[in-house]
């Protein structure tokens, strides 16, 4: 056990000496320097979004007007325009669903009554630009491109994906895919399969190392739990219904309904508890509605960056590929208020600080068990495939 412990340290020494960093770097900052950290700041904000927005207006009044970031409002412009064109074609709420999806643009606040049943459900994450679909924007063009094996491809990758990034707000989940997505791809251009884990905690400590005070921000929590919820747990969670189906891990991961449904219930493992702590409720039928509509995400990203690409060259080109958009728009609005009707569809709860480090001490206890036992059941399958 001793061996095995200092095995793995040091195997990632980098990464823990990266931590040793980032701590001393938010004790500087947060704690001896409250005042440069922002948290007090950021709290009086409903998003980060709007504390960094301020932020930039008070930079470029103080410049007296003028700032190197005006050279991006074409960004704000094309915003701006991709709203109006959407609502040209859509009702609401499919064209703020649109908006959120493709391009980050929160235009929920304007329909409430759809704003409310996305928290019910459990659902809010699904409506705004994420991990996924950096991760969606890169492996397109890794499969466009042949593959990122030569350096140029691979830079036109890193390039074209933080465009997007930039474009849909560069909000700390899509930072962060950016950075693991970047980070990846130079592993497999010299040929090195990266552990995603210690991925995801390393784009994790570089985020927190620039800005000490995205550890207080509601996406940057959600993101990096429910990504590391989904790497950790959905091995577990499919053999877990692999055992309950009767069939073996390979086959079941051919189920594309199960596929999701594993994935909606690994990434509430970790995830629920702070929704928990910020919301004062939790959905106990998020896992099952997630999976049921999380396959019209892709279908609506792709589509919907078709539709806004093509709104800005060719009116009736744009609204062919609306045609095809509303489907999967639709289908995702229709099935949530029908679920929206179940009574005791959230319970009220709201844990405190200690309930959640018990409960994250728990989980890890758990993990390490189930893990071994993983590896020993997938063991004995490969065994009996290969026979």
């Amino acid at each position: 056990m001793q061996n095995l412990i200092c095995e793995k340290l040091k195997r990632n020494k980098f990464l823990i000496l990266l931590l040793i960093i980032v701590m001393v770097r938010f004790l500087s900052v947060c704690t001896f320097g409250a005042g440069h950290c922002g948290v007090k700041e950021k709290i009086r904000y409903e998003s980060y979004k709007e504390y960094e927005k301020e932020g930039l207006d008070r930079d470029r009044a103080e410049a007296g007007g003028t700032s190197l970031f005006d050279y991006f409002n074409f960004i704000d412009r094309f915003r701006n325009s991709s709203i109006q064109k959407a609502r040209n074609f859509y009702p609401s709420p499919h064209s703020e669903l649109l908006l959120g999806i493709v391009l980050g643009i929160d235009e929920l606040q304007t329909v409430p009554t759809f704003n409310d049943i996305l928290i019910a459900t459990g659902t809010i994450h699904v409506v705004v630009v994420s991990g996924y679909n950096i991760n969606l924007l890169f492996s397109f063009l890794k499969s466009f491109l042949g593959g990122i094996y030569s350096f140029k491809k691979y830079l036109i990758a890193v390039i074209a994906t933080l465009v997007y990034s930039v474009i849909s707000g560069f909000e700390p989940p899509v930072i962060r895919a950016w950075i693991m997505s970047s980070v990846s791809g130079l592993g497999m251009f010299y040929g090195r399969k990266l552990d995603p884990v210690m991925l995801l905690l390393f784009s994790g400590l570089v985020m927190i190392f620039f800005d000490p005070g995205l550890l207080y921000s509601l996406s940057f929590q959600l993101s990096f739990l429910a990504s590391l919820s989904l790497l950790m747990f959905s091995p577990i969670v499919k053999a877990f219904f692999a055992i309950i189906s009767k069939q073996s891990m390979t086959k079941s991961s051919q189920n594309l309904l199960q596929e999701d449904l594993v994935s909606s219930f690994s990434a509430q493992i970790l995830v629920w508890p702070v929704i928990s702590i910020n919301f004062g409720r939790v959905s106990i039928f998020s896992p099952f509605i997630n999976s049921i509509i999380l396959w019209t995400i892709p279908v609506s990203t792709i589509l919907g960056a078709a539709f806004l690409f093509s709104a800005f060259i060719n009116y009736y080109l744009a609204f062919a590929v609306s045609l095809f958009l509303y489907a999967p728009l639709d289908i995702f609005v229709q099935v949530l208020r029908l679920f929206s009707n179940i009574p005791f569809l959230s319970v009220t709860l709201k844990l405190n600080a200690i309930y959640l480090i018990v409960y994250y001490l728990a989980v890890f206890v758990l993990y390490q068990l189930f893990k071994k036992k993983l590896e020993s059941v997938a063991n004995l399958e490969r065994k009996y495939v290969q026979t």
